[in-house]
This record gives structure tokens, C-alpha cells and sequence, in this order.
């Protein structure tokens, strides 16, 4: 299984270390832009806007995918799904939004 995941406070991250622990999933990045906060929840704001990424392509057409919720959009999430998703490589992807802090 692989598991995706961008971040920006990290807590995303911590919830795909938590899945890739508990069913021996491989993590992967999403990297984009280091922009302040207030700039990604502004443009979190347009629906369907995507960004830059950086990471590596599916190599299985099942995948994990998580990610901030922030308003309507995720920016690098968006552009990850329109890469991989829209174009059929993956045929099934199980989301997991993650919110701002957990313990």
C-alpha cells in the first residue's frame, strides 16, 4: 500500500506514519511550495486551484491519500489528483483529511 500525504504542520504526516505502521504501507511526500499559512488558506479559498509538486508517481492503482482540510480545496492535493487520479493510473483512493492539531 502506498500511502500519500502533504503536510504542513506535520500532522498529516503523523496520521500516514500511524496507517504505514499499522498495515506496512510505504510513505510518500507531496511536496510543494514553502509558503506562509495565511497564503495557503487564502488560496485553499479557489476551488480547483492546483500548484507545483514534487513526488513520486503510484507505481499500484490503490492508494491512501492524506491531507490538511483546510477550506475548499488543498491546493498540492488537487494537483495530485488531476495528475493521477483523473488520468486512470490509480483506480482507487481512500482519503483521509486530517485537522489542525491532534494529541
Amino acid at each position: 500500500m502506498e500511502i500519500y500525504y502533504y503536510t504542513f504542520t506535520g500532522n498529516s504526516r503523523r496520521i500516514a506514519e500511524i496507517l504505514a505502521s499499522e498495515f506496512g504501507g510505504e510513505m510518500r511526500e507531496i511536496k510543494s511550495y514553502k509558503l506562509p499559512y495565511i497564503i495557503w488558506l487564502i488560496l485553499s479559498f479557489i476551488p480547483f486551484l492546483g500548484v507545483k509538486i514534487d513526488t513520486q508517481p503510484p507505481s499500484g492503482s490503490e492508494i491512501v491519500l492524506c491531507f490538511p482540510k483546510w477550506t475548499l480545496n488543498c491546493p498540492p492535493v488537487t494537483t495530485f489528483l488531476r495528475r493521477y487520479a483523473e488520468s486512470r493510473k490509480i483506480k482507487m483512493v481512500t482519503l483521509v483529511p486530517t485537522k489542525s492539531n491532534i494529541n
